[in-house]
């Protein structure tokens, strides 16, 4: 992927701040033929190809030429940070509002980035399946992917381990500041939620692994069981696009919803008490 490298250096230039994910996403995509045509009738310019991946909408220039994305890695293509993207069409700028979180397409020829499609994060529906042979938890919606990693604590957990609890899963990163934010909060949650039957559970997604994340663990007084990820779980759930990202599994292990970015005591309460009737 050489040849792109001008283009993420071209990005770093308008890079604000950004907190993302630190493993790989989504894969090149070749551009597809037009509506109508045929690879070798309307095929694409050498030089044109589509990326996707998360992000949350950070701002809509005034002119709704430009919308302001804080994203995930873009494989192939640029690191995770916040940086403005061209639309495509005006009408786009319509279709997403400040805070909305999104699965968008960019269509690249040369050195001329394009977004061309929104998706809202929890209705997008992957053409391919996912790591676990399902696109279940892509979309917020389905059975959750079955895991079992190492704890800090060398024990292991697995989901299996955690039936018949509502479970939030959390995929988080020492060097991410809203995962930070958030800790606090799930720790309020746990205490209060724990007794009817929730369990939160933090994957970490350090490559530094054990060696980095305990100190942070001990530091924040992390109350619940803090698995280091094994790159694998991360994947099947997509849990890297965007850090934070978390997951709520009810008692039948239906994965209610997707929370992309950092989540509020006030936000989770709702969900937490109703999955909890009864």
């Amino acid at each position: 992927m050489n040849s792109y490298r001008s283009l993420t250096l071209l990005a770093a230039l308008v890079l604000f701040a950004g907190c993302g994910a630190s493993t790989e996403t989504d894969s090149l995509r070749p551009s597809e033929p037009s509506e109508g045509g045929s690879a070798s009738t309307q095929a694409a310019p050498a030089d044109t190809f589509h990326f996707d991946a998360f992000a949350r909408v950070r701002s809509i220039t005034p002119s709704g030429s430009h919308a302001v994305l804080e994203h995930g890695n873009i494989e192939g293509f640029m690191d995770a940070m916040t940086m403005p993207f061209e639309l495509d069409r005006p009408e786009l700028a319509e279709e997403v509002s400040p805070g909305d979180s999104v699965h968008f397409d960019i269509r690249v020829v040369g050195n001329v980035v394009k977004i061309i499609d929104f998706t809202p994060a929890d209705a997008y529906e992957p053409t391919t399946s996912d790591a676990s042979g399902t696109g279940g938890a892509r979309k917020g919606l389905g059975q959750a992917i079955p895991f079992e990693l190492t704890a800090l604590d060398g024990t292991t957990l697995s989901l299996g381990d955690l039936a018949g609890k509502v479970v939030v899963l959390n995929f988080w990163a020492t060097w991410c500041g809203p995962c930070r934010e958030e800790i606090p909060e799930f720790n309020r949650l746990q205490a209060e939620y724990g007794a009817r039957g929730v369990q939160f559970v933090g994957v970490a997604l350090d490559e530094e692994g054990q060696s980095i994340v305990e100190p942070f663990a001990e530091e924040l007084s992390i109350a619940y069981p803090t698995l280091l990820d094994d790159g694998k779980v991360s994947e099947a759930y997509k849990g890297h696009y965007v850090v934070p990202t978390t997951y709520l599994i009810d008692r039948e292990g239906v994965i209610r919803r997707r929370y992309i970015g950092a989540v509020t005591f006030e936000t989770m309460i709702p969900i937490l008490d109703e999955l909890t009737a009864g």
